[in-house]
């Protein structure tokens, strides 16, 4: 017999929203600021969501990362982010409202308190999850916030859906099964034996709602 799904994860960044428009503003306003020869277009962006926020500044700006440039930088993005937020994939509050009449439904990114405000601010899904955590509320990574939040909730037969190696790395190291969202920002570096969906609303296939189960092979 199947073993009932005790709790569905979701990561924010390529999974639920895309907010690389508004942040992309954000870093090319701070690079010309600084007289950095570089805007920083959304492709860019793309390549390092998933990472904690210092990660991607390093990946991006290198050896131009001073402090000063880092104050002003999360001061842009809180702007940006606060005031145009991003866009919801399709149909993510449909099934999100669908999926939290059957199971246990949480968030677990690696971006910055604020940041997860925001999103809530311009997106009011709060009352589909039974909890979130992020980066900014522990200072751990990933696979500790997954772990986290398996204890507090007592979780067994969990899944995380996210779009990035590094989700599926924290998940391993979590013991967490892996659910890919291929539309996301994100790529596998191996995709081939991993769990995926075309679009958010898959999970209502992925998972048996009457059962309560996963039932996609």
């Amino acid at each position: 017999m199947a073993e009932k799904v005790d709790g569905i994860i979701f990561d924010l960044d390529g999974t639920l929203w895309d907010a690389t428009d508004s942040s992309s503003k954000a870093w090319s306003k701070t690079a010309e600021n600084f007289s950095l020869k570089r805007s920083v277009a959304p492709e860019d962006l793309k390549s390092v969501i998933g990472l904690p926020f210092e990660e991607c500044i390093q990946n991006l700006f290198g050896d131009s990362a001073t402090p000063e440039l880092i104050e002003e930088l999360e001061k842009n993005e809180i702007y940006f982010i606060q005031k145009f937020g991003g866009i919801l994939y399709p149909e993510v509050e449909e099934t999100l409202k669908k999926l939290s009449t059957h199971f246990p439904l949480y968030l677990v990114s690696n971006c910055q308190t604020w940041y997860l405000e925001a999103f809530f601010n311009h997106h009011p899904l709060q009352k589909y999850f039974q909890d979130s955590l992020c980066f900014g509320m522990t200072l751990k990574p990933k696979s500790e916030n997954l772990k986290m939040i398996l204890k507090k909730h007592q979780m067994k037969c969990p899944f995380y859906v996210g779009d990035t190696h590094w989700d599926f790395e924290a998940c391993q190291k979590a013991n967490v099964k892996f659910i890919f969202a291929k539309y996301g920002l994100g790529k596998l570096k191996d995709p081939r034996s991993i769990i995926s969906m075309d679009r958010f609303s898959d999970l209502t296939n992925i998972f048996d709602l009457t059962t309560r189960t996963f039932q996609k092979s």
